[in-house]
């Protein structure tokens, strides 16, 4: 799959070369989230060295890898990103990047960091709420260097999983070389626009790479559901040294700041899956399953109190006190709603 899709992006850039559009382009590769972990969830990925996965507050979770390229950068060699970003950002970001006023935008939550990019200064956002979830009883908040978790994280606190899966892998002693040695298309466009390639190789990746000092088992103990724990994230990425002991009134400003969100907070729209949506009713394939073309009827039955849903009810007849269906038909039944 990984094969495909770099062959996928090698198409991508030379049509955008051929059509003299790649000067006036911008390439951005994001993640959504960390690697399930759990073989139990089918989940065979690495977040190592960072703690936790994915649906987790860690930084295994939430931290995830992303890259951007442009000549509008103007970039002479690679670099390493350190200004800090949320996924918000990126709309008032690539606005900015194409000419566009991020005020014109609205009140949104996202802050450009376009010229932080491309001046490889601060970033204008210091702030990261990283969520409130009054269902599961769970908060989290970046301020600064700072990252406050707080609330009901009592399963999978000493989780720093998949170094097993890191340690299997058959790694090339060049990452650089063994991605150029049977030839590349995007190498070749650059060297022909004359723009930059990697001078040494693997030195970026390298520089890349989270390092942590000590190991799982040296980490002390944090326990969110009696008290808030506190990290340095650029001095411990990894969440080994929770200092929430040595600065109460840090604690107690985030703390402050995440009652404030909640006060703005909306009362969750939490509603259960819908069955008629379910891709099984439709041919395998996900569709608005609420258009009048995939009709749903419902008709309750007294004998068990339960609910009969007939899906994928494309055509519908009504004669009488009879519905004549068309297409394959699944029913499905689950309790009566309280």
């Amino acid at each position: 799959m990984t094969a495909s899709l770099d062959n996928s992006i090698g198409k991508l850039f030379e049509a955008l070369h051929d059509k003299n559009m790649l000067s006036n382009t911008i390439l951005v590769f994001a993640s959504d989230n960390g690697g399930e972990t759990d073989p139990s969830l089918n989940g065979y990925g690495s977040n190592y060295p960072l703690r936790g996965k994915k649906f987790t507050l860690w930084e295994g979770g939430i931290r995830v890898p992303a890259f951007i390229w442009s000549p509008l950068l103007k970039l002479r060699k690679p670099r390493v990103s350190m200004q800090l970003m949320h996924v918000t950002d990126w709309l008032p970001t690539l606005y900015t990047a194409a000419g566009g006023d991020p005020r014109n935008l609205g009140a949104i939550d996202g802050q450009s960091v376009w010229d932080a990019l491309v001046t490889n200064s601060p970033s204008p956002r210091t702030l990261i709420l990283h969520n409130i979830d009054p269902i599961d009883n769970v908060s989290s908040l970046r301020k600064g260097d700072l990252k406050l978790i707080t609330g009901n994280l009592t399963t999978g606190l000493e989780t720093w999983s998949g170094k097993p899966v890191l340690e299997d892998m058959d790694k090339p002693r060049s990452m650089d070389e063994w991605v150029f040695k049977n030839g590349s298309i995007v190498r070749d466009i650059l060297r022909k626009m004359g723009l930059y390639l990697p001078r040494t190789a693997d030195t970026w990746r390298k520089g890349s790479e989270v390092k942590c000092d000590g190991v799982p088992e040296t980490a002390n103990e944090c326990n969110p559901l009696e008290a808030p724990c506190l990290y340095n994230i650029i001095a411990d990425p990894c969440e080994m040294n929770n200092i929430a002991d040595r600065h109460p009134e840090e604690v107690e400003s985030m703390l402050n700041i995440i009652k404030a969100y909640e006060s703005q907070a909306i009362e969750p729209q939490f509603q259960y899956p819908d069955p008629h949506g379910d891709p099984m009713c439709h041919g395998f394939t996900y569709v608005p399953w609420q258009d009048p073309e995939y009709t749903t009827i419902i008709a309750h039955s007294s004998r068990n109190s339960r609910l009969k849903f007939i899906l994928k009810a494309h055509e519908i007849v009504k004669k009488n006190t009879t519905f004549l269906l068309s297409k394959n038909l699944v029913f499905i039944e689950r309790p009566t709603p309280a």
